[in-house]
């Protein structure tokens, strides 16, 4: 059987960022974390043959091979997950991961919603991105065992920078639709409208963020080189669109992202 895994790749580091901003957060690991990260790495390989079988459900197509072959990954993976799970919960005596979990597959399922009645778009994302960053909280969870501000807060940040990676690639895919080597300014200001108003909204929200921690501003400094990039981004819209390179850029922002998180003590 050849395994089902996700193309885009971008996803990875929305999966593992926010675990290691949790981890950093935490300073204290153990093996509940290990497993949890063994767990939602599982439960993310599932997402791909989960999406292919709710598709082939809900659009009534016949069965293939394929289906066959992802329903068969589907289950492995969903095993995996449980059997790394399911000791966190009883044996580590952590039930509040199952609200973790519950949150995570309203999203899933709110995404999927959008894109097989409507189409794949910035919202769908959006909302699988708020899925994946739930493992940042979780895992502040997993090593003080409550739920803590500081678990809430590390989540929006979370959530707040990588939606701002899912407004950017949108404006370029509405670009590269369009197949034109020129854009007008009007074009771009067009095109590029939710992608201006989301980061300009993280502007405020991380100026009163400011406000409330001063102590942290490295936290708010982290967000400025995706904002800065995803609002010039707008202006200097290319006739070619590279998401290979789109890819590279955002995951070097992210890791920037993380180290300053790192150091900020949050």
């Amino acid at each position: 059987m050849k395994p089902v895994i996700t193309r885009e790749h971008g996803s990875w580091a929305v999966l593992f960022i926010p675990v290691l901003t949790g981890i950093t957060a935490s300073r204290a690991v153990d093996f509940s974390v290990v497993l949890f990260i063994i767990s939602i790495f599982s439960l993310f390989m599932s997402y791909t043959p989960a999406e292919m079988i709710l598709q082939n459900y809900y659009k009534k197509m016949p069965v293939t091979e394929k289906l066959k072959n992802a329903r068969n990954w589907f289950f492995v993976y969903i095993s995996l997950s449980l059997l790394a799970g399911l000791p966190i919960i009883f044996v580590y005596n952590k039930p509040g991961l199952i609200f973790f979990a519950g949150a995570a597959l309203v999203f899933f399922i709110s995404s999927l919603y959008i894109m097989f009645t409507f189409r794949k778009n910035v919202w769908s994302d959006f909302l699988a991105m708020a899925g994946l960053t739930l493992s940042a909280p979780a895992v502040v969870y997993l090593t003080e065992s409550n739920f803590t501000s500081k678990g809430l807060i590390l989540y929006l940040l979370n959530v707040l920078f990588f939606g701002s990676s899912a407004f950017y690639v949108h404006m370029k895919m509405k670009l590269s639709s369009l197949k034109k080597q020129e854009v007008t300014l009007s074009e771009k200001l067009t095109i590029g409208r939710l992608n201006l108003l989301y980061n300009g909204a993280s502007v405020v929200l991380l100026a009163l963020f400011i406000l409330q921690y001063p102590s942290k501003l490295l936290a708010a400094i982290a967000f400025f080189p995706m904002i800065l990039h995803a609002v010039a981004g707008t202006f200097k819209l290319p006739g070619k669109v590279s998401y290979k390179k789109i890819g590279l850029t955002f995951l070097a922002y992210s890791l920037v992202f993380f180290l300053m998180m790192s150091l900020s003590g949050l």
